[in-house]
């Protein structure tokens, strides 16, 4: 029944508001509806390798997927080379681009994928006036509200969890408290392969908590999000500690905590709250506060899964189909 309010609120709400730009010393600074927004650019040189193995007991010729960091208005990312040379590169429905690469590979042997590639990232941080959020247009709503395999939005115990900590009449706050109740509620552990909220949200005490990593946390706070009519989606990519470091991953290892060492592959989540559209939410940067709009450089990102998914958050970057991705490694140093 909120959510039915929800949607009738949304056709009465508009959103056109007029925003003009300003030069800081510091960055670019926009002015969005009285709301001050400011961008720290970075730029990175990004050198990937990958290593199929072909353990199937025959020659196997497929198509792999490799997925490049989609352009938006505050990524923008140039391949400098792929190797082997892509048949050409596609773009799904939510504007993931993947370079597409056939390769044949006879059993028992190995390919190596490499990729050079620069990638702008303007980390920003909004300064919000809070009673300006609006809730969002019904086109948004319909498609970023819905349920997914992982978002199961008809899961009672998350139903009733997301109106009792986070209903609220602005959708800037629900974001906001969604975020809060999840970080003071995290069970943190390393998990492979995606379990979905429903999976996620465990008993502890006389109440409920969060287990999982970054994966557990983003599909938890999409699912609450959705509940409640806030349209949300998860972003795939990267949370560096510096500008200049190597991220890499076996996938035969079995390292538990010991992951976090050597492998920044991240998981985080937008939340679409007119005036200012989709807003970055990170709720394991730093561990004192969540932060919404504060959206620092060190965060990569690739794609993002709204409607369309790929499967675990981990292992996005590289989809064979029959081959095994083994070993993958990310490069990351100072740009132009």
């Amino acid at each position: 029944m909120g959510k039915r309010y929800l949607i009738i609120a949304v056709l009465v709400l508009a959103f056109v508001l007029p925003f003009n730009t300003i030069e800081w010393k510091s960055g670019r600074a926009e002015v969005l509806a009285e709301t001050r927004i400011e961008f720290y650019n970075y730029t990175y040189i990004v050198h990937e390798r990958a290593l199929l193995v072909n353990k199937v007991g025959r020659v196997v010729r497929e198509y792999v997927y490799v997925s490049i960091p989609r352009n938006t208005s505050r990524v923008y990312c140039r391949v400098l080379k792929v190797e082997p040379e892509p048949l050409r590169f596609e773009t799904d429905e939510e504007g993931n681009v993947f370079a597409l690469i056939f390769v044949e590979v006879k059993p028992e042997e190995e390919l190596w994928i490499n990729l050079t590639y620069t990638i702008r990232v303007s980390g920003y941080k909004v300064y919000f006036e809070k009673d300006r959020a609006l809730w969002p247009p019904l086109e948004i709503a319909r498609i970023y509200t819905d349920d997914s395999i992982y978002w199961n939005i008809d899961n009672e115990t998350l139903r009733n969890l997301a109106y009792k900590v986070a209903y609220s009449d602005n959708p800037l706050e629900t974001a906001e408290k969604i975020a809060k109740w999840v970080q003071d509620n995290l069970m943190y552990e390393i998990t492979r392969g995606r379990k979905g909220s429903d999976h996620a949200i465990v008993k502890r005490g006389l109440g409920l908590a969060v287990r999982g990593d970054c994966v557990e946390v983003a599909d938890t706070y999409v699912t609450m999000a959705r509940v409640l009519g806030l349209p949300a989606r998860t972003v795939f990519g990267f949370l560096l500690t510096t500008h200049e470091e190597k991220h890499w991953l076996n996938t035969s290892l079995q390292e538990g905590m010991n992951l976090l060492t050597h492998w920044g592959g991240h998981m985080w989540v937008q939340v679409y709250v007119p005036p200012w559209g989709w807003i970055d939410v990170e709720m394991l940067e730093d561990l004192s506060r969540p932060k919404i709009g504060d959206f620092t450089n060190l965060h990569v990102p690739f794609g993002v899964e709204g409607k369309t998914f790929y499967g675990s958050g981990l292992l996005e970057f590289i989809i064979p189909s029959y081959l095994e991705l083994e070993y993958i490694e990310f490069d990351f140093k100072r740009g132009e």
